[in-house]
């Protein structure tokens, strides 16, 4: 094998480890949410929540994280808590959930204001 062969091997052997590694954060992302969206497909969202936290550490622009990360919290009535990831998934992505989240957090606020009333009684 000659020199320059041998260089050209090495060279693309270390853009194929390059690519393999730069994806690596993405695609460990997504399994976490999947893993995620199967314990929310089941209706187990405490179950689900570390899930999305762990895609959302993996990847903090994964706006589908965020949104599914809050609609765990609210199936759970745990209305404050869902209101700051619904924020983030609208402020990175809002034309895209500008309805969706939108609907999620007047979800959020009724529920906790009628929580509220009912703990005043």
């Amino acid at each position: 094998m000659t020199r320059a062969l041998k260089v050209a091997l090495i060279g693309v052997l270390l853009v194929v480890m390059l690519a393999a590694l730069s994806g690596c954060g993405l695609s460990a992302g997504q399994d976490a949410f999947d893993k995620g969206m199967a314990y929310f497909s089941q209706g187990n969202y405490e179950q689900a929540i570390p899930h999305f936290q762990r895609a959302i550490d993996l990847d903090p622009e994964f706006v589908d994280a965020y949104i599914y990360l809050g609609r765990s919290q609210l199936n759970m009535k745990h209305w404050r808590e869902s209101i700051a990831p619904l924020r983030t998934a609208y402020r990175l992505a809002p034309d895209r959930t500008k309805g969706v989240v939108q609907d999620l957090i007047m979800d959020a606020i009724l529920g906790a204001a009628t929580q509220g009333l009912k703990l005043d009684k």
